[in-house]
């Protein structure tokens, strides 16, 4: 993903500094590359809180293994 930013940013400097094609299809690769953009800042976002979401469970995990949270672990036992 930040392969693809640095991309898209480099896209919009080339264009700024005038190394892109005629108006009317630098417009149409311009609205291309903000759109690439915004999907890629998406999946940024979604990819950071999956990572997020999963070092929550670790720390949770590592809790009721440890038998820090024994109410978790036995609540766990009681429904399987």
């Amino acid at each position: 993903m930040s392969a693809i930013l640095k991309l898209c940013e480099w896209l919009k400097v080339a264009r700024s500094a005038g190394k892109g094609e005629t108006m009317e299809v630098g417009g149409a690769l311009e609205d291309e590359r903000s759109a690439v953009q915004a999907q890629a800042e998406a999946v940024k976002q979604r990819w950071h809180r999956v990572w997020i979401q999963s070092v929550e469970w670790q720390l949770r995990l590592e809790e009721a293994i440890s038998g820090r949270n024994v109410r978790m672990l036995h609540s766990y036992k009681a429904v399987y």
